[in-house]
Parts: C-alpha cells; structure tokens; sequence
C-alpha cells in the first residue's frame, strides 16, 4: 500500500505515525517519500513554550515544524509586507530600530530577537487585508509552527494573534 492511499482515512485530531525519510527540499526539512501514514488514536498536541532570542546554535532549524506558543509579549517592529504578503516582523524586549541607525551596533543580536510571523497565503496584494497593526503595538498568544520559506523560517499561526496597542496612543493631529 502506497502512503497516498492511506492518508484519505486521516482526520482532523488524529494521532498519525508517518514513516518515510527525512530530508531537506528548498531549506525545508520533510518526509519523501512516504512510504506509511497509520492513525494510532485521537487527541491533541500541545504546544511547546519557546522564548526569545533565537539560540545562537541551529537557530529555529531544531523547533521547525513543532508547534510552538511564545510565552512572553512580543512587539511589531516591522509591517511593511502586511498588505502585500501577510507578513509581521515580531520581537522581544521592544521594537527593534535599523541597525545602520546605530553606528558600531552589531544587528546578529536584533535577528535572534525578531520572528517573521506569516500569513501562510501565497496571494500577494489581496483583496481583503490581514488585521492591520502599527510598529510599536503589542502581540500576545502567539502560537503556531515556524518553517523556512523565501530564505528565511516564518512563523504560521494556528491561533488569531491578539495585539494590543501601547498606552501612548498616536496624537490626533500633528501639533
């Protein structure tokens, strides 16, 4: 029996054991070919509480594909790509700043700080935008699976994010 043919009988909740052989395609680590999908019961999985930094050895390439929830606040330190790709620049201990605007400021540990939280959409520019956000405002529950994709490992969310803006709202008019 091919695994193709045993994979119509999955369903949402249930426990598999995929046997195959793990390998990397295009930076993301996968199971080809697989040879077997057996249901062994039913349940849930439990996400893994991951903090950051990013740990300096193997970086995200250890957790990709575990579902993950970050336990401490997280800011949005860049949006740029929301309306175009669904994309959210995420970090912790506050907003990160442009290296280049801090001469002798060394930008490896701004990276481990940071998490690119995606939409998991491949449309670009769609009609219907994402939940908009400002730089500065505050994400909290966040949870879901980080794998690597367009160069670099992305978060996709299993949960609506909540974010919440800092008490230091934006004036109503430029003085």
């Amino acid at each position: 029996m091919f695994a193709r043919e045993s994979v119509k009988d999955v369903k949402v909740g249930d426990r598999v054991l995929v046997t195959g052989r793990a390998t990397e395609f295009n930076g993301w680590t996968e199971l080809s070919p697989v040879t077997a999908v057996d249901v062994c019961g039913a349940g849930s999985v439990a996400a893994q509480p991951y903090k950051l930094p990013i740990e300096t050895t193997g970086g995200l390439e250890r957790v990709e594909n575990v579902l993950l929830t970050f336990p401490q606040p997280l800011t949005v330190s860049e949006h740029y790509n929301l309306g175009r790709f669904g994309e959210v620049t995420l970090s912790s201990q506050g907003r990160l700043f442009q290296p280049t605007d801090r001469p002798g400021v060394d930008a490896a540990p701004d990276a481990r700080r940071s998490l690119l939280v995606d939409d998991g959409s491949t449309r670009e520019n769609p009609a219907t935008l994402p939940p908009v956000v400002r730089t500065g405002d505050v994400a909290s529950g966040v949870t879901g699976v980080p794998g690597y994709g367009f160069g670099k490992y992305r978060l996709q969310p299993t949960e609506p994010i909540g974010y919440r803006t800092p008490t230091r709202a934006r004036p109503s008019r430029s003085p």
